[in-house]
């Protein structure tokens, strides 16, 4: 179970090294970065104070223990600049920190709606959030002002939901999966950046519910978090990747 404080939790990152998850929640609350144990216990809340809470979608974590923040969403279309915030590994424990900002705009400045990120060899990989199709943008992993560059579009082939919500990245970098609210999609065997173009594996789940966050546990299983609505959801799941 998600702490109670946390109703709409947008992103997971597991800290192995503190063996910790860590948290945010969604636009109209604050700019802070949730903690928690296995227990559902809150451990700790950072106040990033050099930022603002526009619309936060996901969270990741890297080898070194710094998190970002990918603040990206665009449910109106009426945004145009975007932002990704890094708060280092050394701060995100204490109870004010303050954040680096990498923005940046899409090539063409064409304007996306975006839920899910991951990071691979110094770039961001951004997954844009459509009905039939997502769009693959990049950017580095660099403080400063950058215009994203189009990696590739994938269609999707199969009816029902497909708007994805959260993505991540196992820690071989040899796997991708992605999210939304009744499937995930595991991605494998791919050339580069070109993550659509090897294995394509699709896991339905038992149950819809508002799924926002996913990451690796290890490099066969992972975890989900769904916000709480209505006094269903928020909670943690643990999903064993099918091979």
């Amino acid at each position: 179970m998600i702490p109670k404080e946390i109703v709409e939790s947008s992103g997971i990152a597991f800290d192995a090294a503190r063996n910790l998850f860590w948290t945010i929640q969604d636009s109209n609350n604050g700019p802070l970065l949730y903690a928690f144990d296995e227990e559902g216990k809150l451990t700790h809340k950072t106040l990033v104070e050099n930022i603002k809470n526009k619309d936060w979608e996901d969270v990741l974590i890297d080898a070194k223990g710094d998190l970002y923040i990918g603040d990206f969403g665009n449910n109106d279309k009426k945004r145009d600049h975007y932002k990704i915030y890094k708060v280092s590994s050394a701060n995100v424990l204490s109870p004010k920190a303050t954040a680096t900002v990498i923005s940046f705009e899409l090539e063409g400045k064409k304007e996306k709606d975006f839920e899910a990120f991951i990071l691979k060899d110094e770039m961001f990989y951004l997954f844009s959030k459509e009905e039939h199709k997502t769009v693959v943008y990049k950017i580095p992993n660099q403080e400063g002002k950058h215009e994203a560059q189009k990696v590739t579009t994938y269609k999707f082939d199969t009816n029902g939901e497909h708007r994805i919500t959260s993505a991540a990245l196992s820690k071989d970098q040899k796997t991708i999966v992605l999210l939304n609210h009744s499937k995930l999609w595991k991605l494998s065997r791919f050339e580069g950046d070109q993550f659509f173009s090897g294995n394509i594996d699709i896991q339905e789940f038992k149950h819809t519910s508002q799924k926002e966050g996913i990451c690796f546990k290890n490099e066969h299983s992972v975890y989900i978090t769904d916000e709480n609505e209505d006094n269903r959801g928020g909670k943690l799941y643990e999903l064993e990747i099918e091979p």
